[in-house]
């Protein structure tokens, strides 16, 4: 028998070989990307809980999330997982390997942190905006706090905006190891950097 090509299914209505055997393949398939807890591109970024949510990206584009539950981190299993603006973050949250990029459907701001006394944390995270995009690549409210580490900034935006939009207030935000390849800049003694360029 050829698995291969397909046979007419028989006649009495019994699943054929071919089809069985794509079956289970497929269902294996399904089975170990639950195990992994990958979220897959076109499906939408989900807190389940209302605390303590962990969501693995595959490669490919995701829509901008909304995140509402505390604690919720959200890992890029490689680093073509990317999230297309604008990420709204309402709590505490942890991002690594994220690549946060504007599009041409969507080229404002990446990120808004909307709640004073969340703490987000980015590590080896890529906030990119093409050349042609205006605007803030961050903005936070005042009190919001985010630590940065090992994180690039990439892009000219047209305007001279600041990376961040954000009170000037020392201490909310922190660069430790971070790399600017960018026009534009960190808004003057508002953030604290360390070993950053």
């Amino acid at each position: 028998m050829n698995y291969l090509t397909p046979e007419a299914p028989p006649v009495d209505g019994t699943e054929d070989r071919f089809s069985a055997v794509q079956r289970d393949a497929r269902e294996e398939v399904r089975r170990v990307v639950d195990a992994l807890g990958l979220v897959l591109p076109g499906e939408v970024i989900e807190e389940p809980r209302k605390g303590g949510n962990g969501v693995t990206l595959a490669s490919g584009t995701y829509g901008s999330p909304t995140l509402r539950a505390i604690h919720t981190r959200i890992l890029g299993a490689t680093a073509a997982s990317v999230i297309s603006p604008t990420t709204v973050i309402t709590q505490d949250a942890t991002f690594v390997n994220a690549h946060f990029k504007s599009t041409d459907e969507r080229p404002g701001l990446l990120v808004d942190m909307t709640a004073a006394g969340s703490v987000s944390i980015y590590i080896g995270c890529v906030f990119e905006k093409s050349s042609n995009h205006e605007g803030t690549f961050i903005r936070m409210v005042a009190n919001a706090q985010a630590i940065f580490l090992g994180c690039k900034f990439i892009g000219s935006p047209v305007s001279a905006a600041d990376i961040f939009d954000k009170p000037a207030v020392p201490g909310d935000v922190f660069l430790i190891g971070c790399y600017t390849a960018s026009a534009s800049a960190y808004p003057p003694g508002s953030v604290t950097q360390i070993g950053s360029f």
